[in-house]
């Protein structure tokens, strides 16, 4: 049934269309493509994103080589929200708790550089900040600590 006060554009005809066919045209490069070469975005009405994944890919290494620093921040930030649960500013009191010093080895932790939320993994608590030697070495032991006496044993 056609709604009389309604009447589609015929650029949004074609969209549709297109929707049908499972292809959609990347806001970015205007051009035509299947639906699996867009991520998903469940905000927009056909559940993928508006830019392609090349767009998107080539968008973000771009912004990445312009701005590392703001870049790589901004990574260690949302990291630390979607696998601790921790916001920012919860992050910079850890760090400052620790007087920007690795908990084992007391190498200072600088922005620059990698740095790890140590935890617990059979719980998820956090236990500290380390520098990446130390978080490898932990892991190496199987976060043991039985493992780690008996080499600290062994050097001695």
């Amino acid at each position: 049934m056609e709604n009389k006060y309604y009447k589609p554009s015929e650029k949004l005809t074609a969209k549709r269309e297109l929707a049908r066919e499972s292809k959609k045209i990347c806001s970015k490069c205007r051009v035509v493509k299947d639906f699996s070469e867009f991520t998903k975005n469940l905000n927009h009405w056909t559940g993928k994103s508006y830019w392609c994944r090349k767009c998107k890919n080539d968008s973000i290494k771009k912004h990445r080589e312009s701005n590392p620093e703001l870049f790589y921040e901004s990574m260690r930030f949302s990291q630390a929200k979607i696998r601790y649960g921790i916001e920012k500013e919860d992050y910079i009191k850890l760090l400052e708790s620790q007087n920007h010093l690795c908990a084992i080895c007391s190498e200072r932790l600088d922005m620059s550089r990698q740095i790890y939320i140590d935890h617990t993994p059979s719980t998820g608590q956090i236990r500290g900040v380390l520098c990446g030697l130390c978080n490898k070495g932990l892991g190496m032991f199987k976060d043991s600590p039985a493992l780690l006496h008996k080499a600290a044993y062994y050097l001695d």
